[in-house]
């Protein structure tokens, strides 16, 4: 059902991956100059440097399938291979915001706090899943009885 704690979790995990559309994930200085580095399209679409286009589009296939995974709760066993999956697409996520490197001589990039979110959602996605297994094995041990 939809009310179990595991929904709580996966829906956590897609307002982080919300929150890091909202929020910019690192600042970079290039003379004089300070700008953010969003993973919005919407902010600064035009200014975009082709290296972020890869987050951006993970970002977005995170938040949609963290919704199929959410609705996915019928068939449990699926939905475990699912959160599986999350799991490594929001580890993914984090390593590439983290190993993202601007190396044009003026710009140097200072990674903010929004660039860890990717390992929040990380964990919470394994914390799901921990809840998916016991959910199924409830449900089997209780099949047993009968």
């Amino acid at each position: 059902m939809i009310q179990r704690i595991q929904s709580v979790f996966l829906l956590d995990i897609l307002i982080i991956s919300i929150l890091m559309i909202v929020f910019p994930f690192g600042n970079y200085e290039a003379l004089f100059k300070t700008n953010a580095v969003s993973l919005s399209p919407l902010v600064d679409a035009v200014n975009i440097k082709p290296l972020i286009w890869g987050p951006i589009i993970l970002n977005c296939i995170i938040a949609v399938f963290a919704i199929v995974v959410i609705l996915g709760f019928k068939d449990r066993a699926k939905q475990l291979k699912n959160s599986r999956i999350l799991m490594v697409m929001c580890a993914l996520l984090g390593v590439s915001l983290l190993l993202l490197d601007f190396t044009v001589e003026e710009i140097t990039l200072s990674i903010d706090w929004p660039s860890y979110l990717p390992f929040a959602s990380m964990i919470f996605a394994l914390v799901a899943g921990i809840f998916i297994k016991k959910d199924e094995e409830l449900v089997k041990s209780a099949d047993r009885i009968r």
